[in-house]
């Protein structure tokens, strides 16, 4: 080829790529050409002649090695994103697209571009999270890095899969273990999956007893199986009675995009980690449809809940422990129609995660503004606390739409309250008690509900400065079964009064309960023994406390 033709194929090559490679049987560069120095922090020169791989980062270098080795068997390599081996050695993530010429030796022809477009799925953050003990990606981590695999290794002419296996009596071993010598069987078992995974490192830990790894077709799962059980064995004498049991999926992709994949692996994984170790689902397009279709119904129904104010409000009374008067309500919401086999908590949950519950949560503070003014025409009634989601109250805009609602009535701060709760997690914890702050300037009360279900709720008490906090039911039943569940109890109650925070106790359902929660030191409680929600709180005037619209101290 006369060299004015080189030059323009060159030219033409950088029109989708940054750098432009000839790539031989060995995986050595034979041509580059392109901004090298910018990508690798090395010249043309420096490179020609070197291992390809010693340019790809040593998490991806076993991956490219197998993809390199996949199209020169059947085809062609289409955009596959990879880590370089960046100047100064800082990763860069990076697509490879290209193809073998078998006239030319079967090299290996490659466009290399810098910053591809991203996944689109949502990450806690952009780096892989991995699990401490095992050494594996973490359950999201690996449904996002698994996404791309599945999606890539198909485009270079390889086939991939995804394997889930559970491991049977595996937690009374750890349980028997010192940590280290857990941390030590976990690591082997994360060495043995990583070793039978695509490129070497795409296993994940997806609950304390499942796993799964992405792996070419081929790959012998019961071999996999029987290699996790002998270290079982040898770790230690009850090791003998762990088994590991596995579910092989094919991932036929070619119709879905890297989100739909990923949410697919995420359903699936899901649906693994709640069986007993078997799915219904043979591959992964098949779990997509019914799981999508269910989504994008629920989705709709929300939207149509919302627009339409097709709900109800109903009323629990919060009572005083010592008189049994109701202190306040808290408004509940009440779908009109109901989705077989969807409890209303699940579709507030697929609000959240879908980011449509901002939207929902501004129609019940609508719908309660409204009813409250009406039932202090007839005659004046406790306060009424409204559920905002965590997810809702993080975002700027809501808060301030949130904050020309409740101007709407000068005598809305003696008559409603906020109550914040926890189905998805409070994230940025300044930003919301900052948000939380301006409201209680304005006098409103402030709960943050399922208080000491998690580690997470003394992040909260410590980041949100609140009036009230509302303890899980299950924490008031480990109180009423133990001394030890009592001290505890007793002890978060002694350390929000001394931070002047009110308590609190939901589920409460017998006078038994009532007492146990009153002798822990708790101010309030919730739960049938104090009446089941009502449409009409008319219906407990008779118990109203004197004080009538009177707040917390």
């Amino acid at each position: 080829m006369a060299s004015s033709d080189l030059q323009r194929f060159v030219a033409l090559a950088f029109c989708r790529a940054d750098v432009v490679f000839e790539i031989d049987r060995l995986n050595t560069v034979v041509f580059v050409a392109g901004t090298t120095p910018a990508c690798f922090g090395r010249t043309t020169e420096d490179i020609r002649g070197k291992p390809f791989l010693d340019l790809i980062a040593p998490r991806d270098r076993q991956l490219v090695a197998e993809i390199f080795a996949s199209a020169r068997r059947r085809g062609r390599i289409d955009d596959i994103v990879v880590q370089l081996s960046g100047s100064g050695g800082r990763p860069l993530p990076a697509a490879i697209a290209g193809y073998p010429v078998p006239d030319c030796h079967d090299n290996i022809y490659l466009g290399l571009k810098v910053s591809p477009p991203p996944i689109t799925l949502p990450r806690p953050d952009d780096t892989l999270k991995m699990d401490a003990e095992s050494g594996l990606l973490d359950q999201a981590s690996f449904a996002t890095a698994a996404a791309e695999r599945v999606c890539a290794y198909p485009r270079a002419g390889g086939e991939a899969q995804v394997t889930l296996l559970k491991l049977g009596h595996v937690t009374t071993l750890t349980d028997k273990l010192p940590p280290s010598e857990k941390t030590r069987f976990l690591t082997k078992v994360g060495r043995i999956l990583n070793a039978a995974s695509l490129g070497g490192n795409m296993a994940g830990r997806l609950a304390s007893d499942a796993f799964g790894y992405v792996h070419i077709r081929g790959i012998d799962a019961e071999t996999i199986n029987r290699k996790i059980e002998e270290a079982a064995r040898q770790t230690h004498p009850e090791g003998a009675n762990v088994d590991s049991r596995s579910v092989t999926l094919g991932a036929q992709t070619s119709a879905m995009t890297e989100d739909q994949v990923a949410r697919a692996i995420i359903h699936t994984m899901q649906q693994f980690c709640r069986s007993d170790g078997c799915v219904k689902a043979a591959d992964l397009s098949e779990a997509l449809p019914s799981m999508m279709s269910e989504t994008f119904d629920r989705i709709k129904y929300v939207k149509m809940v919302t627009r339409q104010s097709h709900f109800d409000l109903v009323f629990m009374p919060i009572c005083d422990l010592k008189d049994g008067k109701v202190h306040h309500f808290e408004a509940l919401t009440r779908f009109r129609d109901t989705v077989a086999g969807v409890s209303p908590y699940s579709l507030i949950s697929l609000a959240e995660e879908v980011d449509i519950i901002r939207d929902f949560d501004t129609a019940i503070v609508m719908k309660a503004i409204q009813m409250i003014a009406d039932f202090n025409r007839e005659s004046p009634i406790p306060p009424i606390a409204v559920n905002i989601s965590g997810a809702s109250i993080a975002h700027f805009g809501f808060v301030n739409k949130l904050h020309q609602l409740l101007a709407t009535d000068r005598l809305l701060p003696e008559r409603l309250m906020l109550e914040i709760t926890e189905s998805a997690r409070i994230e940025r914890l300044v930003e919301v008690n900052r948000a939380i702050q301006t409201f209680r300037r304005k006098g409103f009360k402030v709960c943050v509900d399922d208080f000491g279900a998690g580690g997470a709720s003394f992040d909260y008490l410590h980041m949100l400065d609140v009036d009230i906090v509302k303890f899980d039911g299950p924490v008031l039943k480990r109180a009423c079964s133990s001394d030890k569940g009592r001290d505890m109890l007793g002890s978060m109650v002694r350390m929000c009064r001394d931070m002047r925070v009110t308590t609190v106790a939901e589920m409460v359902e017998d006078r038994r309960i009532a007492a146990q929660a009153l002798e822990c030191g708790v101010d309030f409680g919730q739960g049938y023994y104090f009446g089941k929600p009502r449409p009409d709180p008319f219906a407990f005037a008779g118990r109203f406390a004197d004080s009538g619209t009177k707040q917390f101290s």
